[in-house]
């Protein structure tokens, strides 16, 4: 059964698309079947993270518009059979982004693709609140242990919360053990417990 994970975050820059090309190489690694889904219209960079920046012909609005078919716009990444990428537009904006279409293209994914992973927008806008409306099986929400991510964190999850999804799992990314340890930084106990959520990793 195709599962799927979109993973998002408060604000930019705290490592979400890296973290999720990583976990989708190591899915494929392990022998399942993952499209990366990158929905961060106007500022991809699934396509660079995995080498694929030159491969790109057709994205993601372009199989919602019917400008090509599915196959055709899925890329594989030649370093990790079994993974593949559907690029986001490069030039546009959130709002182009139709909800209803996306959770149509997601039901089509499931049916070739183990997990797919969803590379949600950073921030809390319009392409936040799209991904919010996937019909993901599962969120995970990413920050770094600042205060100021941290506050985002805890935004992000008060609008799922009021969209009464199921909770997400937190990643707590870039840590340091010797701030830790000067306590110049939280640990990631400390973020989750700040954040009332279940700490992934």
């Amino acid at each position: 059964m195709a599962y799927t994970i979109s993973v998002v975050s408060g604000k930019g820059g705290v490592g979400k698309s890296t973290f999720i090309a990583n976990i989708g190489a190591a899915l494929a690694a392990s022998g399942h079947s993952v499209d990366i889904l990158d929905t961060d219209l106007g500022l991809r960079a699934q396509d660079a993270l995995l080498g694929l920046e030159n491969k790109v012909v057709y994205d993601l609005l372009d199989v919602m518009n019917g400008t090509c078919g599915l196959e055709t716009a899925l890329i594989e990444v030649p370093a990790y059979p079994g993974l593949q990428l559907l690029a986001a537009a490069q030039f546009t904006r959130a709002r182009a982004l139709d909800p209803k279409k996306l959770r149509f293209l997601i039901s089509r994914l499931k049916e070739t693709h183990e997990f797919i992973l969803i590379d949600g927008p950073a921030g809390l806008e319009k392409g936040f609140r799209n991904i919010l409306a996937s019909g993901s099986d599962r969120f995970i929400l990413l920050v770094t242990p600042d205060d100021l991510c941290v506050r985002d964190g805890e935004r992000a999850f008060q609008i799922m919360d009021a969209k009464k999804l199921e909770r997400p799992c937190l990643v707590v990314n870039r840590l340091d053990n010797d701030l830790i340890q000067s306590g110049e930084m939280m640990n990631a106990e400390s973020v989750a417990e700040l954040l009332d959520l279940p700490l992934l990793g």
